[in-house]
């Protein structure tokens, strides 16, 4: 990621998405005029239309005047896009070599485009609207959170996973806690039939807990 903490690429993502999700298959700049429509719209420092009597495809200043780590962050985001397979090269003749000036969004592209809960990997942001939805989190379920979403961005799925688990683990002892006609022993199976719905998807119709 950049050094510029302003133009982080967490930070850009979610305008991108807005970006890919009004922009069509074609070249590189027409992905960046997109996104920088965005950021316009947000009043990110360092961006500035073309003048108009200035020539060429694109509607954005992108010379000295827009600052280099917004420019280098621009494109990590693109090359990010790629690497999750978002959006891919477009193969016009194939099966030759692709033409890497020219990109097509993919399904998965056009789903994650559509879509409107926060980006994962927008930590900050992430963990902003999950506090906004629930004020009174249990502050080890945030911290577990946290933790899956830093491991979720290393693309360490199983960790992130883990983490998932260790936070839907604690909610449902919160939850067992404030269930006062369960015994000990009956909290126990419940928390245990609890996390059997959890790892089956709630698929449990030939299981019930014990009496």
């Amino acid at each position: 990621m950049a050094a510029d903490s302003e133009y982080s690429v967490d930070k850009l993502l979610p305008f991108a998405r807005l970006a890919l999700r009004e922009t069509s298959n074609g070249e590189i700049y027409a992905f960046m005029d997109g996104l920088f429509t965005q950021l316009e719209k947000a009043n990110f420092r360092g961006v500035q239309r073309k003048a108009q009597h200035v020539g060429g495809p694109y509607r954005y200043d992108y010379s000295y005047n827009c600052p280099q780590s917004l420019k280098d962050s621009a494109m990590e985001v693109f090359l990010y896009l790629a690497h999750r397979g978002m959006i891919a090269p477009d193969i016009q003749n194939f099966p030759a070599a692709p033409s890497f000036g020219r990109w097509r969004i993919t399904s998965r592209g056009t789903e994650w485009a559509a879509g409107a809960q926060p980006v994962p990997e927008d930590t900050t942001g992430y963990l902003a609207a999950l506090r906004k939805g629930v004020p009174t989190i249990d502050s080890v379920i945030f911290e577990y959170v946290q933790e899956g979403l830093s491991a979720l961005v290393r693309e360490t799925y199983f960790s992130a996973a883990v983490m998932l688990g260790a936070a839907s683990e604690k909610e449902i002892y919160l939850l067992a806690d404030h269930a006062p006609i369960f015994s000990l022993s009956e909290s126990f199976d419940f928390i245990g039939f609890a996390l059997y719905l959890l790892c089956t998807k709630g698929k449990a119709s030939k299981r019930t807990p014990a009496a």
